[in-house]
């Protein structure tokens, strides 16, 4: 290890079971960039454990990422200058956002059977064809912020859709996935386990039985957002990601 390299474990903390998955994703690309924009030769150790996402009692981040073991003897801290998580992207700024897509592209590298799924996915249902990204957060959005009647969700998808061939929806509860495919005959939903039958809570704040299954979902549906034409959000972590992962996909936040 270069003497000079910052090596910074990441741990979740006594709420990691209350968080999102892609809660983690953004305080991982949130670090790195702190390090990223000041050129310091650094590595960081993400430390997922007791999450929402795995029965494994072991590092979760492990499972669906790829990253470099820790060194021995390396102690535990949140950073030089304490939790920097929480850096605020300017998701109108696209330059801001090439930032993001450069640490995504070099340090989130996904495990390779999560990255064929994704692919497999983009072949069967996106390849030559033009897709509406539609991201409805619900369950228990309100928590964070009011969360936007699905009829905004409408008033803006019924002026444009017959542009497109198909819409694809990420949405985390049954009622409201109901709900679009009532209206729209064209809808592609893949988030099986992350869509709670619970009006008030997501599944991972349930007694989910396939936590694991859970997670590959959600970050199957950041990733395909982000390979759609355009974009319809709100403000949540997951499309929030979308954007950074894709910095030319323009989009419309309700």
């Amino acid at each position: 290890m270069n003497k000079d390299e910052i090596v910074l474990i990441l741990e979740s903390g006594p709420s990691s079971v209350e968080r999102g998955f892609f809660s983690f994703v953004i305080q991982f690309v949130s670090v790195h960039r702190h390090y990223f924009i000041q050129n310091i030769d650094y590595k960081i150790y993400f430390d997922l454990r007791n999450s929402a996402y795995s029965d494994y009692t072991g590092n979760h981040w492990d499972i669906f990422f790829e990253q470099d073991n820790l060194p021995i003897g390396t102690r535990t801290f949140w950073g030089d200058s304490g939790n920097v998580y929480g850096y605020t992207f300017d998701f109108n700024d696209t330059e801001e956002r090439k930032i993001a897509k450069k640490i995504i592209d070099k340090h989130l590298i996904l495990k390779p059977h999560i990255n064929e799924k994704i692919q497999s996915y983009f072949n069967e249902f996106f390849v030559g064809k033009k897709i509406l990204g539609v991201h409805k957060r619900g369950t228990d959005i309100n928590m964070h912020h009011e969360n936007p009647h699905i009829d905004e969700y409408f008033k803006i998808i019924d002026n444009i859709y017959k542009d497109y061939d198909s819409i694809y929806l990420a949405c985390d509860d049954q009622a409201g996935i109901d709900l679009f495919k009532k209206r729209y005959d064209n809808i592609i939903n893949l988030s099986y386990s992350t869509t709670s039958q619970d009006v008030d809570l997501p599944n991972f704040k349930t007694d989910m039985s396939d936590r694991h299954k859970m997670a590959e979902d959600v970050i199957i549906d950041g990733y395909l957002l982000s390979k759609c034409d355009f974009l319809i959000k709100m403000n949540s972590n997951l499309s929030n990601f979308s954007l950074l992962l894709e910095p030319s996909l323009d989009f419309v936040m309700i």
